[in-house]
């Protein structure tokens, strides 16, 4: 499951969905963002949702070189609900992998392809069209390399 940018509302639907089910299939859910800032409100409100769950969530940050510029609470927030928008960055690092720059698609899916260990992969994708692009060509080359079969799911919508 990749997301990039406003592309995270359906993949990430499709993520939880799969998380509550009962099989035995791995799920890695991969963020691609530019900043920990336009990230905040999705790592409390829904991030959370797959804590406890067999997710695997690397989120790649695009424009960052380190987590120093996050704020554990909303900086204009008034006090009574600045309680509310506050995170915990250890909790978060517990079981978000938090990565800096852009992912190499090609490498990475190699690598997660070749962890899997084998059997069929499902790849569920939005996010912007050079994001998509990228992906798609990384796709066309382990289509050609691996022996099992890779199921491409585009969700780019235009509007």
């Amino acid at each position: 499951m990749i997301a990039g940018g406003s592309g995270f509302p359906g993949v990430f639907s499709h993520t939880l969905d799969m998380s509550q089910r009962q099989s035995p299939q791995n799920i890695k859910f991969i963020w691609v963002q530019k900043t920990i800032g336009e990230l905040q409100y999705h790592l409390k409100d829904l991030l959370y949702k797959l804590k406890d769950s067999r997710v695997i969530i690397d989120v790649y940050l695009t424009r960052e070189n380190n987590l120093d510029s996050f704020s554990t609470a909303e900086k204009h927030s008034s006090s009574d609900s600045e309680k509310e928008k506050e995170l915990d960055l250890g909790d978060l690092k517990a079981f978000i992998n938090f990565k800096f720059g852009k992912p190499d698609f090609r490498q990475l899916l190699h690598s997660e392809i070749e962890a899997f260990g084998g059997g069929s992969v499902g790849i569920c994708a939005c996010g912007p069209p050079v994001v998509m692009d990228d992906l798609k060509h990384a796709v066309s080359k382990e289509l050609v390399a691996y022996n099992e079969r890779i199921d491409y799911f585009d969700e780019f919508q235009k509007w």
